[in-house]
C-alpha cells in the first residue's frame, strides 16, 4: 500500500506532489540570443509565446547567459512588462538546469514590487517552491496568484490545487479538502476535465485519510472514469493505485466485501485497458486481501 506521504509527492498538475504546470516560457534555445546592446525588437519579443515545457529543449549555459542578459537589459530600459515575460520563461529553464543561485535571485528580483504580475507567474514560482518542499513559500505564491485580476479558469484551478497540496503534505487535511473542493467546483463549471480528475483523485485520498470511506470511493471512481474517458494513462494508473489503497483500508476496517466489490469494479472498468502494470496493482491488492483472510 502506498504511504500517504509518498502519495502526496506525485506532480502535469502538481499533485501531492501535483502536477503539469502552466508556464509562459521563452522560445527555443537561441531564439533570443543577443547580437548587440541595442533594444530588443518587437519581432523578437513576439517569439515569447506560451509553450508547454515538454515542447522545449533545455537551454545550454550560453543560451541561459544570453537570456539573463536580455532580462537585465529590458529591466534597465524600464521595459518591465517585456522583462517580466522573459524572466518568467527563464524560471523554468533555470529550474531544469539546476541553476539554484540564479533561480532564487531571479525569483527575488521578479517579486520585489517593480513588476505587476499575472497569476501564471505566481503559479510557476509556487510550483518551484513546492518542488523544494518549501510549502509555506509555495502557498504564499499561490495565494498571490489568486489576487485580482482574476486568473483564467485553468490557472485558477491549478492555484487552488497547489494551495490544497501544501496543506495536504503538512497534514492539514480539512483545509486541503476545502481547496480541493473549490478546485473541483471551478473545474466542473469551466469543463476542465483534467482539473476535475485531479481534484477528485486528491479528494478521494483526503476523504480516505479523514475516514470518510464512502465519499472516498465515490470520488475515486469518478476520477478513474474521467481519466479513462480522456485517455489519461498516468491519471488512470494513479486513480487505480488510490482505489487499491482504499480497498486495503476498507478491508482493515472490517469491510472485506466492500473492498472486494471495489476491486471487481476496477477490473470491470479496465476490461479494455492494456497497461499490465495497472492490472497488476488490482491483482496484487486482491492477493493481499486473500492472504490476510487466510492468516
Amino acid at each position: 500500500m502506498m504511504n500517504d506521504t509518498h502519495a502526496a509527492r506525485r506532480m502535469g498538475y502538481r499533485r501531492v506532489k501535483p502536477v503539469s504546470r502552466i508556464h509562459v516560457v521563452a522560445g527555443r534555445p537561441g531564439d533570443l540570443a543577443i547580437r548587440s546592446t541595442a533594444n530588443v525588437t518587437t519581432a523578437v519579443l513576439r517569439r515569447l509565446k506560451p509553450r508547454s515545457p515538454k515542447d522545449l529543449d533545455t537551454m545550454n549555459s550560453q543560451d541561459l547567459a544570453a537570456q539573463l542578459e536580455l532580462y537585465d537589459q529590458l529591466r534597465a530600459q524600464g521595459r518591465h512588462e517585456d522583462a517580466a515575460r522573459v524572466g518568467e520563461g527563464l524560471l523554468w529553464h533555470l529550474d531544469q538546469a539546476h541553476r539554484e543561485v540564479e533561480l532564487q535571485k531571479l525569483i527575488a528580483d521578479l517579486t520585489d514590487g517593480t513588476f505587476t504580475h499575472g497569476p501564471s507567474l505566481w503559479l510557476t514560482i509556487g510550483d518551484i517552491f513546492y518542488s523544494r518542499n518549501l510549502t509555506d513559500r509555495a502557498r504564499a505564491a499561490y495565494l498571490h496568484g489568486l489576487q485580482p485580476p482574476s486568473a483564467p479558469p485553468p490557472i485558477h484551478v491549478r492555484l487552488l490545487h497547489g494551495i490544497a497540496n501544501t496543506y495536504y503534505v503538512e497534514g492539514d487535511y480539512l483545509r486541503a479538502q476545502d481547496y480541493y473542493e473549490a478546485s473541483l467546483a471551478i473545474s466542473r463549471d469551466a469543463m476542465i476535465r483534467d482539473g476535475e480528475a485531479e481534484s477528485l483523485l486528491q479528494l478521494s485520498d483526503t476523504y480516505r485519510i479523514l475516514g470518510d470511506f464512502d465519499r472516498a470511493l465515490s470520488a475515486g471512481q469518478d476520477s478513474l472514469n474521467i481519466n479513462l474517458q480522456e485517455g489519461r494513462k498516468s491519471g488512470v494508473s494513479r486513480s487505480v493505485q488510490s482505489l487499491c489503497n482504499l480497498a486495503s483500508y476498507l478491508d482493515a476496517t472490517g469491510r472485506r466485501s466492500d473492498a472486494e466489490a471495489l476491486l471487481d469494479s476496477c477490473s470491470h472498468s479496465l476490461r479494455t485497458h492494456v497497461d499490465k502494470s495497472v492490472l497488476d496493482m488490482i491483482r496484487n491488492t486482491a492477493m493481499q486481501l486473500a492472504f490476510t483472510s487466510v492468516s
